[in-house]
């Protein structure tokens, strides 16, 4: 047995499922859950700033994808386990007690799009927004739905980058703040 003493820093937002977010207490030794990976996203106390995006992986259910700014549960996408890939990861400095942030997409990565698009504004930022767009884009998922059941997905070039940068962004944005959306005035009417 281990004795574990309660700390109101462990309690964190989660993201449970796709917009259902819970406090989760987050206790290394309570949890078979965190891996190392949550750790590199978010840092020790796990709340370092970084979007996320969650894609399912597996046959059982079709292919999704949706960012989050909190850790995910490896089974979000119920009944499809999550795999999750972030903007930032972040490496501890033990000496400074600082942490460093460092861009997720490799230099080679990037590159790539700029060498593609030959456009050297490019960020990496820009990059993961393109991706998000794509992997919701209706035409990507009917064409590579086989591919999407048995490996991780290959990202396409499509025209006009910056068009889906921006969609990206924005969709992003709306999925990340779903809980700060203004209301919509609904009007109920018995009938």
């Amino acid at each position: 047995l281990q004795a574990i003493k309660y700390s109101d820093n462990k309690i964190i937002k989660s993201e449970y499922r796709p917009f259902t977010t819970l406090f989760y207490y987050s206790e290394k030794i309570l949890s078979d859950r965190l891996t190392s990976n949550h750790y590199d996203f978010f840092g020790q106390t796990l709340d370092l700033e970084t979007k996320v995006i969650a894609i399912s992986s597996g046959e059982r259910a079709k292919f999704s994808a949706l960012a989050t700014n909190k850790i995910a549960g490896l089974d979000f996408f119920l009944p499809n386990s999550a795999q999750c890939f972030a903007l930032y990861r972040y490496e501890y400095n033990k000496e400074t007690k600082k942490y460093k942030r460092i861009d997720n997409l490799t230099e080679w990565g990037l590159n790539e799009f700029i060498n593609y698009y030959r456009n050297n504004t490019i960020t990496k930022e820009d990059v993961f927004n393109y991706t998000y767009a794509v992997l919701h884009y209706p035409d990507y998922k009917i064409e590579f739905e086989t591919d999407l059941k048995r490996e991780l997905p290959r990202i396409p070039f499509y025209d006009d980058f910056f068009k889906w940068v921006n969609w990206g962004e924005q969709l992003m944005n709306i999925h990340i703040g779903y809980c700060n959306a203004p209301l919509y005035n609904l009007k109920i009417e018995n009938k």
